[in-house]
This record gives structure tokens, C-alpha cells and sequence, in this order.
């Protein structure tokens, strides 16, 4: 019998994954917590994974790390960080309709709530969804605030992650992109070094609201107080039909990495605000909806986000009893190269398809996705022509031409997907299969 559920995605035992909350590496063990909710009823939580000597591969599940007490109805997601040794959860606390950025540590083995540090003002208030991030001698937290239908991102400091000072609202210097678009959520920055000039640049993820649709994407510049002064204008991150509202992950100040970049992870929800749990086949079959991302490694490149699979997730497919993944190098020239993704009787549930101006991802060939559109992502990058397609479960990801394109849609299978179907028209060749 075919099953949904992935193998190396995290998702949560049952109900509804809602957001990757929070995710960082500690004494060389992972830890990724992620808001759900158990009961699909509303009441949020916070779930808690791990995995160890530094490989986000080899998931554990543990007990729920963050649980509402008290008057709490919910609880959204935030950030993780490590503190002179003391691991740090800055989280949304709701009550009612009304939401406070709160702090709980973890001592000993357990969860201690230290209650709120971010509360309502004069002028500010529904204060959530912190990112908090080490900045010179002290913390710097990127949060939202407002109504819920009209949030703005706010920027907050602090000498002790315990008293936070306002510096301002966000603010851009610049063509930002995002004229005209006021409602931006999941406000995320990392701090990435060009490869290319070997500059320090302030990279700044936001998920745009567009009605029930999420699309994310990042700017590049320089974060001084409240002003963010751009130098790369909002850029789609992902061009698939599902991500949305990623997560960095922070290193505990002991740990060190080989890696120049940043890893993220991103939530892969089946169509956003559009998404009908009654309809959603691993909702109604299998009790469990909604996914997040495999870890990426992110790097910056004259200004581009590039973005690939974290290394070693080849081995680690190799262990798996479904999830596969197809790489390959090619030149389509003036045609096109398409891999479609069947079942053993050779029924094609998407096609992932690259010619000389973009790449295109089409799920509509499957019964659940039937009328959907194509995602569309352009070639940016055409010194290396080339596809890494991961499908685990009903997960599909595509990392095209060394990174600089990446599509995360969600594929639903009547039958477990059994092999890549290679083609090339219109004169493209296909240099090198690097895996299958």
C-alpha cells in the first residue's frame, strides 16, 4: 500500500505541521523544533526532533519541548539559540487574540518558562514570529506586529535576550521589490559572505502574503538600525508550488562547521492558505498533513542565493527504502530535457522539465493536482546546465543548475513512485547521470 509519508522530510506523528520553528546544532547533535498541531483544533505546539554527530539525516522524535500553560490557547513558532551554553526558546505565545513574544530555557533536561520579554506598548502591539540572531556585542531580534491581517515587521535589540529595547520599524533604502506589498510575515536574516567579492552581506527572508497565497524570497544588503539598504531586491527563493516561511539554523558558539553558508529549512504545506485538509490524501489516509523542507545549504554568490542539498544526503538516500534522487549535467541547447516521475505501471504523476530560459515543474499529471498550473523558475545561471531531483514520499525538490533555481512541491502518488523517465528533444544532450 503506497504511503505519503517521507522518509528524510520531517513531519509531525499526527495532525497538522504548521511551521518549522526553530533549529540548531548543539555539542554536534541537531535539534529542529517545529509548531503543529496534534488534534488539528487549533491549539499549537511545539514539537521537538533530533539527530546526531551533525547530520540532519537520521531524525529522532522526541516529546513535545513547548506546550501552552495557563491562560496560553496557542503556540506559534519562533527561534532557537545557544546563550553561553543554555539553550534558548523564543516563541509566540497567544491568548485569545491577543499574541506576546515569551522565552523558556532548557535546564537539566527541562523546559523552564521564563515568560514574556516582548509585550505590548503605546504604539506597538500582537508582537510574534521572533528571529533572534547574535549582533556585535549583543542579540538582535527581527519579530512582526499588528493585526493579523496587516503585519509589519519590527526590529528589536538587547543586551541579555531578557529586556528588549524597540529600535524601529523596517524600513527599506532602496528598490526593495516590495512596493506596494504591505503585508510581509516570518521575518528571517542571516549573515552570508560573498564568494565572489568575499563581502559580508545582511540576507533577509520574507514570506509575501498575496490574499491565501505565500510566496518567500530574500533581499541582500545591509541591516543599520530599522533600515535595510538594498543591494539585491526581493527574489523568489523557491519557485515550486509549496514552500514557504523558512528557518535558519543556529550553531551553538562550542560547535564549529567546515560550511561557508547557512542552512535553512522550509515548510512544504500542500498549497497554503488554499490547502483543503479534507481533500489532502495523507490528511484523510494517514492522519498526518504538511512537511518541512530537506536541509539546504545556502550560499551567496555576486549577490544570488544558491542553494543545494546538504552534503551527504546521497549516502543517506542509499539507506532509505523509497526516497530516490536523479542528478544530472546536460546542454539543451535550443531544446528541452524532461524527467517525469512513474509509478511501476508507468503512470506519470509530474514532470520536471529545462530549456535554455527556464525550468518548469507540472504536477497536474497526477489526479490530486489535476488542475493546477506549472511552476516556472528561470534559468539565471547557464554556465552549468544541470537537475538534482529529490523525491521521498510525497515530497518532490528540484535543485536546478548548480543551485540557482530550487522548486519544493508536494506530489501525490496512487502508487509508490518507482523511476525517472529521461527525456531530450529538440536537440538537448545529456552529458552525465551523476546518480539514479
Amino acid at each position: 500500500m503506497v504511503t505519503h509519508r517521507p522518509e528524510l522530510h520531517i513531519t509531525a506523528p499526527q495532525g497538522v505541521l504548521e511551521a518549522p520553528a526553530g533549529s540548531l546544532v548543539k555539542e554536534g547533535t541537531w535539534h529542529l523544533m517545529y509548531q503543529y498541531e496534534p488534534n488539528s483544533d487549533g491549539h499549537g505546539r511545539w514539537g521537538h526532533v533530533t539527530s546526531p554527530n551533525f547530520s540532519p539525516f537520521n531524525w529522532s522524535e522526541g516529546s513535545d519541548i513547548l506546550v501552552p500553560e495557563g491562560d496560553e490557547t496557542d503556540l506559534w513558532a519562533g527561534s532557537v539559540i545557544s546563550d553561553e551554553g543554555v539553550v534558548r526558546l523564543f516563541f509566540t505565545s497567544v491568548h485569545g487574540d491577543s499574541t506576546e513574544i515569551h522565552r523558556a530555557d532548557v535546564e537539566n533536561s527541562a523546559v523552564v518558562h521564563r515568560g514574556p520579554v516582548v509585550t505590548d506598548t503605546d504604539e506597538f502591539f500582537n508582537f510574534r514570529s521572533p528571529c533572534v540572531i547574535p549582533r556585535g556585542a549583543g542579540w538582535l531580534m527581527l519579530a512582526v506586529c499588528g493585526p493579523e491581517d496587516d503585519p509589519r515587521p519590527i526590529i528589536l535589540e538587547s543586551m541579555d535576550t531578557q529586556e528588549w529595547s524597540i529600535i524601529g520599524m523596517l524600513e527599506f533604502a532602496g528598490k526593495s521589490g516590495l512596493e506596494g506589498i504591505p503585508q510581509l510575515v516570518s521575518p528571517r536574516i542571516i549573515v552570508l559572505q560573498d564568494e565572489y567579492t568575499g563581502d559580508f552581506h545582511d540576507v533577509l527572508l520574507v514570506t509575501v502574503q498575496f490574499g491565501e497565497i505565500d510566496i518567500c524570497g530574500y533581499l541582500v544588503g545591509h541591516l543599520a538600525g530599522s533600515t535595510f539598504s538594498v543591494e539585491t531586491p526581493f527574489t523568489r527563493i523557491d519557485y515550486g508550488h509549496d514552500f514557504s516561511r523558512p528557518r535558519t539554523t543556529n550553531f551553538d558558539i562550542t560547535d564549529t562547521t567546515s560550511l561557508e553558508g547557512a542552512i535553512i529549512f522550509g515548510l512544504m504545506d500542500g498549497g497554503g492558505a488554499l490547502h483543503d485538509l479534507d481533500k489532502d490524501p495523507s490528511f484523510h489516509e494517514e492522519n498526518w498533513v504538511n512537511c518541512l523542507s530537506a536541509p539546504r545549504l545556502v550560499t551567496l554568490q555576486d549577490g544570488v542565493l544558491f542553494q543545494t542539498p546538504y552534503p551527504g544526503i546521497t549516502s543517506r538516500i542509499e539507506k532509505t527504502e523509497r526516497a530516490r534522487l536523479w542528478s544530472g549535467m546536460f546542454n539543451v541547447g535550443e531544446g528541452e530535457i524532461s524527467v517525469s516521475l512513474v509509478d511501476r505501471d508507468d503512470n506519470v504523476y509530474a514532470t520536471i522539465s529545462h530549456t535554455k530560459d527556464a525550468v518548469f515543474l507540472d504536477r497536474s499529471e497526477g489526479s490530486y493536482f489535476e488542475d493546477d498550473e506549472m511552476a516556472e523558475a528561470p534559468v539565471t545561471c547557464s554556465d552549468t546546465q544541470s537537475m538534482s531531483i529529490l523525491v521521498d514520499g510525497s515530497t518532490v525538490e528540484v535543485f536546478a543548475d548548480g543551485g540557482a533555481a530550487t522548486m519544493a512541491s508536494r506530489v501525490y502518488f496512487d502508487e509508490d513512485f518507482y523511476r525517472f523517465v529521461v527525456r531530450t528533444t529538440g536537440g538537448a544532450e545529456l552529458e552525465q547521470v551523476v546518480s539514479d
